[in-house]
């Protein structure tokens, strides 16, 4: 066996029938291994390699295991595995994504309950492929996945465990299981089930209990985050993320907080509500600028960063910052799954999904008229996925709430909030979430819906732990707004030369559609004159042959702006470069 340490960049693994199925797309391997049928071959990217003492065992980990006796590295999993094998990762508690195998035998894989290192895997010729880049797998041979890109456009992320590219898809989160040349196997794998409102009769009697076993839990779910590092705090101005630092000083630790966002702040916006949270802790806080521009440097971070696994975000440089200032800093962060905000029950299954913003594509109005063929084809995969997920999740809940609190933890959490936030800083900060380790899980899980509904148990739970904390007003704003039209005005040149480019998007959005809702979003706003130049600089094969759509249609719908930079980036990551 051979190997070697992480390094930045993709990180490739494939378990092959023959050592020489390595496709030469990946480049040259970091190491390899016999295995009892065919191959394990790697290249570490941005994963820490060891191998356990004797050599006979080696682990990949992406991530941190938070258990102690596993030392959180690569090297205590491969020792774990000499002495335990299929043992070593049962029931691992963390944020992480964990490979081991023995010379000569099988190929272990498993993953955090919410698959928060995102890791997408394929089949290919000769063995089945694993990376944190899903383009890394397309560059295979990949045909665009109609329903993956549906969603891109439609909603805020990618759901269902797709990606842009047919046959790549996220290997499954809270899963434990086998690799082998013939595909991912899976042994185990965490469902949650929840109650239907009403079935706990004594709620109001079990309160009480559950506000003690909820205090212990988060005590015991922060410590255990908690270690030598810096420890940075991801203020938002909201309960979870203020609960946390309260935590860490009353367990004596010392910390900083950050927030982020576009200025000006208002001062009821998260950034300044969490200032002053702070400043009632005693904690040092920064606020860092979400947005450094230009619009195409932006995107592109954006794409090559997330490979269009969700929506570009604003965020993306405030996280760059924070990771450059404090490299090597654990940041917590408070996402949670203690219940929504709304204390009313959704009226039906699309309020459900209006409410998770997993939208259909009648919601992209400015291109939904008129359709064409292809595009109600896309629509009607899309409205057919939308329907398999919730009818999945309806028969692990009792009710509408039940639904709600599902999708919101399996879809939303885990395919729109966690990325963001791992993906731009790297491994150059340690990003925990404590509100979301298994002990946290299982209490939510078993909580009834009555102590969910508005959060109501965690915001009592809390308010009485720490009252005077939780008398500063609520964040009634984010400061993450950004003059959109006009960082798009100072694009418009660089977005009309991408246009002449062929992409693979161009079947299903014609490249003259995306011109004319550019200019449809630029003239927003502009000086005067500006809209007639922009006019005479499109070239006349991008100039369009129908009108935009302006159909008022029921329900949510996808601002023209914030569609045109999915477009944009949609196109970026499905062209090859």
């Amino acid at each position: 066996m051979s190997g070697s340490a992480g390094r930045a960049g993709a990180t490739l693994v494939a378990v092959v029938r023959e050592e020489g199925a390595w496709p030469a797309a990946f480049g040259a391997p970091d190491g390899r291994m016999r295995l009892e049928e065919g191959w394990l071959v790697w290249r570490a990217g941005s994963c820490s390699v060891a191998e356990g003492t004797s050599g006979r065992a080696m682990a990949i980990l992406s991530g941190e295991v938070l258990q102690p006796r596993w030392g959180r590295s690569a090297e205590a999993l491969a020792e774990a595995a000499e002495s335990g094998g299929a043992a070593s990762l049962r029931n691992l508690d963390g944020f992480f994504l964990a490979l081991v195998a023995e010379e000569g035998g099988e190929v272990l894989w498993a993953t955090d309950r919410l698959g928060s290192r995102r890791f997408f895997w394929r089949e290919g010729a000769g063995g089945v492929f694993l990376s944190d880049r899903p383009e890394a797998l397309a560059a295979l041979g990949a045909a665009v996945d109609p329903v993956g890109l549906a969603w891109a456009l439609a909603s805020p992320a990618i759901y269902g465990g797709r990606s842009l590219w047919e046959g790549v898809r996220s290997v499954p989160p809270g899963a434990e299981g086998r690799a082998t040349p013939d595909g991912l196997r899976i042994e185990a794998q965490w469902r949650p089930k929840l109650p239907r409102l009403g079935a706990a009769r004594a709620a109001e009697g079990l309160a009480q209990g559950a506000k003690v076993r909820l205090a212990e839990a988060i005590r015991e779910s922060v410590r255990v985050c908690l270690d030598d590092r810096e420890t940075l705090i991801a203020l938002s101005g909201g309960w979870d993320a203020t609960t946390i630092a309260a935590e860490v000083v009353a367990m004596g630790r010392r910390a900083r907080a950050f927030s982020y966002g576009v200025p000006p702040f208002p001062s009821d916006s998260d950034a300044m509500v969490a200032q002053r949270q702070a400043a009632v802790l005693g904690l040092p806080h920064e606020i860092f600028e979400s947005y450094a521009g230009p619009l195409d440097r932006w995107l592109a971070l954006n794409v090559g960063r997330l490979s269009c696994q969700r929506e570009p975000i604003v965020e993306a440089d405030a996280w760059l910052a924070v990771a450059e200032e404090h490299e090597g800093a654990a940041a917590l962060l408070g996402d949670e799954w203690f219940g929504m905000r709304s204390e009313t029950v959704p009226r039906d299954e699309d309020e459900v999904l209006d409410r998770l913003q997993m939208f259909g594509l009648d919601r992209c109005g400015a291109l939904a008229d008129p359709p064409g063929e292809r595009w109600r084809m896309l629509g009607e995969a899309l409205e057919e996925e939308r329907r398999a997920l919730v009818a999945e999740a309806r028969g692990r809940c009792g009710d509408l709430l039940g639904l709600r609190e599902l999708l919101f933890l399996e879809q939303r959490l885990r395919c729109f909030h966690m990325p963001m936030r791992r993906w731009f800083p790297g491994d150059a900060l340690a990003v925990r979430n404590p509100f979301l380790t298994r002990r946290m899980l299982d209490l939510a899980e078993a909580l009834p819906p009555e102590l969910r509904l508005g959060k109501r148990l965690f915001r009592e739970t809390v308010a009485a732990r720490y009252p005077e904390l939780f008398r500063t007003p609520r964040a009634m704003a984010q400061a993450n707004e950004l003059d959109l039209a006009a960082e798009i005005r100072g694009a418009a040149p660089a977005i009309l030369d991408s246009l002449r480019r062929d992409s693979p998007l161009d079947a299903w959005v014609p490249p003259e559609r995306i011109a004319a809702l550019l200019g449809r979003v630029a003239s927003q706003g502009a000086p005067p004159g500006w809209v007639q130049r922009l006019k005479a600089a499109v070239p006349r094969s991008l100039r369009i042959r129908c009108g935009l759509a302006r159909t008022a249609r029921k329900g949510p719908r996808v601002p023209d702006s914030l569609l045109l930079l999915r477009l944009l980036a949609v196109r970026s990551a499905l062209n090859p470069r």
